[in-house]
């Protein structure tokens, strides 16, 4: 495998969706290539922080039953004249 197939291939590769050919080809490509190691070793890195960072958190219940609530009172307001 070269360099810019595996780069091509490096998001499936990290969300383990390549087929079995494919993802030994690319690990023995990894075992020789320092630079596309490293920029996998960069890309999870980025991943784990980008994850870390941007965590979604869950809005409370009472929050989403007050926006229904809302957009139905201005529903109304707008078709039901």
């Amino acid at each position: 495998m070269k360099c810019k197939n595996f780069c091509k291939l490096i998001s499936e590769y990290i969300d383990g969706e390549l087929d079995a050919k494919q993802k030994d080809l690319a690990e023995k490509h990894l075992l020789e290539c320092p630079n596309c190691m490293s920029l996998l070793e960069t890309m999870k890195k980025t991943i784990y922080y980008s994850k870390k960072i941007y965590k979604v958190e869950e809005v409370p219940g009472e929050i989403i039953k007050n926006i229904y609530v809302e957009i139905q009172v201005i529903y109304e307001k707008k078709y039901k004249k």
